[in-house]
């Protein structure tokens, strides 16, 4: 994967220029048909129209010391995003966002997590942050996990199985779910992924976990995750992520406007 480098103002700017945007991607129950959640991605439209993914530019806004800064941006931008769909969307819905320790751990977070929080109708969504691991959560990271527990924040392990998402945070953290990384199933086919996905499926539930399957791009997997029990699931069959006006005509499309 290329690396890009960016300067400190460079980033200020993007966000002064409204030029990284979320996209939200459908999580669906499968068996049902029916909306469950979105997923907040975010792109970064570069003054070439190049787009840039998540993991060229937020390493670099973590170097800058900017990691707060870009939390707040996207809260603020999502905040207004789903105010203004609010009255297309279903209660219940489960609004995720991605954050990893430097964001977690950086003074003030919590803070801007509440005020996104009263931003938007509350009683109506399940707020969650999904915990994005490239190293261990330290205990500071912990702490502030928990009290966006007691704030009624739900907790979900990203790309479980992989890297230092793993069980070991089952036993560190009190988490509400699990996103089982696309990996398995690519290679849902071969024997050793069946049984990983198959007993993952089962764990969670024994814990009373809800286990979102990401990387749906086939009706088969859809198929074989519904029999076993994955029904949440999140993927390019379902559904791109979606900018706002996409989003928008996604929602009238599936029916969901009032």
């Amino acid at each position: 994967m290329s690396r890009f480098y960016f300067f400190q103002s460079e980033l200020r700017q993007a966000l002064s220029d409204n030029a990284i945007y979320p996209c939200y991607q459908p999580i669906i129950n499968a068996v049902t048909g029916e909306l469950y959640g979105l997923e907040v991605l975010t792109r970064w439209r570069g003054k070439s129209g190049y787009i840039y993914s998540p993991s060229n530019f937020i390493p670099e806004f973590e170097r800058a010391g900017l990691a707060l800064e870009f939390s707040r941006y996207l809260m603020a931008v999502v905040g207004r995003d789903i105010s203004r769909l609010d009255a297309m969307l279903p209660d219940g819905l489960h609004l995720a966002l991605n954050f990893n320790a430097a964001s977690i751990q950086a003074s003030g977070f919590v803070a801007e997590y509440l005020a996104f929080q009263a931003a938007i109708p509350a009683q109506k969504y399940a707020f969650v942050i999904e915990v994005t691991e490239t190293q261990s959560l330290n205990r500071i990271s912990r702490t502030v996990l928990q009290l966006l527990k007691f704030a009624n924040a739900k907790i979900f392990l990203d790309d479980f199985g992989t890297s230092y998402s793993n069980l070991d945070y089952l036993l560190m953290l009190d988490v509400d779910g699990i996103k089982l990384d696309r990996r398995f199933i690519q290679e849902y086919q071969v024997e050793r992924a069946d049984v990983i996905i198959r007993h993952t499926l089962a764990l969670a539930s024994a814990l009373n976990l809800n286990v979102i399957i990401e990387g749906i791009e086939e009706r088969a997997q859809c198929e074989y995750l519904c029999a076993n029990g994955g029904q949440l699931q999140q993927g390019f069959l379902h559904s791109a992520p979606l900018n706002y006006d996409e989003l928008e005509i996604y929602l009238k499309t599936i029916g969901l406007n009032k």
